[in-house]
Parts: C-alpha cells; structure tokens; sequence
C-alpha cells in the first residue's frame, strides 16, 4: 500500500485495509489489530520524497478534511526534508569550494616560490660569468689564477644549461602528447648511471662527497628515452650530493628484478622528515626553503623524476630518515610498453 502510494503520487484511504490485496504484512496487521488505513505522498513538486500515514486499531472512514489535514503536514514535511537536502549538498559543495580554494592558494604560493628561487638560480650563476668576465677585460691574471677563473665560469655555465634543460624538460612532458614524443631506443642503465656521474664528478669532489657505482651485472638494458632518463639519474645524484655533508658518500646501485630493473641512490645526508615524504615529489614543492635557498633549487626537479619515470611506465619511491639519509628507488620495465608482449587471455 505504502508503494502504490508513492508510485501514483495519490493519498490512498481504506476503511478495511486488512481486505485489501495490496497489504503485504497482513499477519502483522492482525497481531496488532491494525483496521483503518491513510496515505499521503510528501511530495516536492513532481517527486515523490516518500509518505506520511496513520493506521487506526478502530474501523475508521477518514473524512476529506482528515485527508487534508495530513496531506498539509506532508507538504510541509516534504519542503523540510528537501531544504534538508539542500543544506547539506550546499555544506558539501561549499567544503569542495573552499578545499579548492586552499590548494589554489597553495599551488599559487608555490609557483611565486618557485619563480623567485628559478630567477635566483640563474642570476647567481650568471653573475659569476659576468663578474669574471669584466675582471678578465681588465687585465690578463697570472696563469694558475686564469685556471681557476676559467673552471668556476665553466661550472656556471654548466649550471645554466642544466637549469635550462630542466626546465625545457617540464614543458615537454606537460604536453598532452608527451607520450608519443618519447624518443625510444636501447640503452644500457649501468651507462647511463656512469655518464650522470661523470657530469657531476667535479661538483662532487669540491663538495668532499665520494661517489660510487655498484652495478654487479655487466649490461642492464632497458628499452627507452635516452634524455629523460638521463634527467632521472642525474636528478636523484645531483641531489644526494648536494644534500650530503663533506665526506660522505653516495652509492648508485643498478640491480636486475625479471622483466624490470632497479635503480637505487643513497645518500648519508640530512634526510627528510616523515611529513615532507608524501608530497616530495609534488611540482614547486621544497621541503625547506632555507635549506633549498643555501644549496640551490628550483622544486621541479624530482617532480620531473617522477614523471619521466611515469612516462616510461615505472615507479619512484623514497625511503627516508632525518640525519640518517635517503633511498630514492626508481624501477622501470626493461620493455617500453609498444614492445612489450601482450597479455594472453
């Protein structure tokens, strides 16, 4: 009764409801003595929101100004419960709104952040540059200061290229087609991982940090973007150096695990704090700002490992304790997914 009630949108009066054939608990109509019965639909408009009923012990014939009366409590009940409705899908909305608004705020505050510190970083370099180069127009220096000279302008200029590919880099895989713009091809990890220390060999050793290879297989080969990868390596040891103290010491290790391959760099450095792990790799993201501001930094860095890494169909991870260092792990498919075999059915 109550369902036809509400599907039909029409208040239902039955003197005799035990009679009636729509009844479906008749056996426990009869336990409780139940007779009369009247149902109004709350209705909001065209919607049926459910109905209001009252069911007699006595025989009862409901007058019309009865049915009247309940169908008015039903409006009202009915304009309470969709106000309800829309309170609570308001509330909701608004705490969408406001939670959107928040992480606008902060990934605007992180894009002022990272514009200052990538404006710092190319300044600083270039004004190495420009400062010898007006100290060389005045004169010729003595031979081993000329020396000197020339290998601090040359890591400047290192510096800026390394800047600029970083983020030339960005830009490409932010692009919807990223995907099909990889340049896929076969590459040999241990390779990779030699050719990104020897770039950093000379950062290095001015900072004290010795760096080691441990890549017991002769060949890993991989199957992918030479220059991504490149990027990835170069990334995760750039930053173990930079956040070592002098003396310490990093290891690259390259490890085979089936069908993919285990890239790992540790360091001994200052670690990072349990809080700042989640969102590590997060754009613009800096875990601390004065120390990224005393050791340089942009905060797209290991947010483009991770999505080089992504690209090539791997993951990136990071185990991590303050003042004992850092693991980054990066694991990627020997395969690029266009050869990999398909899944039997």
């Amino acid at each position: 009764m109550t369902g036809w009630g509400a599907a039909n949108g029409h208040p239902l009066m039955l003197p005799a409801m035990r009679s009636d054939p729509r009844l479906g608990f008749n056996t426990l109509a009869e336990r409780y003595g139940y007779r009369s019965y009247l149902c109004v639909p709350l209705k909001r408009g065209e919607e049926v929101l459910g109905t209001l009923e009252v069911v007699t012990k006595e025989t009862r014939r409901f007058r019309p100004e009865e049915r009247d009366l309940l169908a008015a409590f039903a409006g009202a009940a009915a304009v309470a419960i969709e106000n309800a409705r829309l309170f609570e899908a308001t509330r909701f909305h608004l705490g969408q709104l406001e939670e959107a608004n928040r992480r606008l705020e902060e990934l605007d505050r992180l894009r002022r952040e990272y514009l200052r510190n990538v404006s710092h970083e190319f300044r600083t370099p270039l004004t190495v540059i420009k400062g010898y180069a007006e100290f060389l127009l005045e004169g010729t220096p003595e031979p081993a200061s000329f020396q000197e000279i020339m290998r601090v302008v040359l890591e400047s200029g290192d510096r800026v290229i390394d800047l600029v590919d970083t983020l030339i880099e960005v830009s490409r895989i932010e692009q919807g087609d990223a995907e099909r713009s990889l340049e896929i091809q076969s590459l040999d990890l241990g390779q990779l991982a030699l050719a990104s220390v020897e770039s950093l060999q000379r950062f290095a050793a001015k900072k004290g940090v010795l760096v080691d290879l441990d890549f017991p297989e002769e060949r890993l080969p991989l199957e992918g973007d030479e220059g991504l990868l490149h990027q990835v390596v170069r990334k995760l040891l750039d930053n173990a150096v930079k956040y070592s103290s002098p003396g310490g010491r990093v290891v690259v290790r390259g490890r085979s695990r089936g069908e993919e391959l285990r890239l790992d760099v540790e360091d001994g450095g200052i670690g990072i704090a349990a809080e700042h792990v989640p969102r590590i790799f997060d754009k613009f993201y800096m875990v601390d700002g004065g120390i990224t501001r005393r050791q340089g930094g942009t905060g797209v860095g290991l947010y483009l490992v991770r999505e080089i890494v992504r690209l090539h169909r791997g993951t990136v991870e990071v185990e991590s304790r303050p003042g004992q260092g850092s693991v980054f792990s990066v694991r990627l498919p020997r395969l690029h997914l266009s050869r990999q075999p398909e899944a039997r059915a």
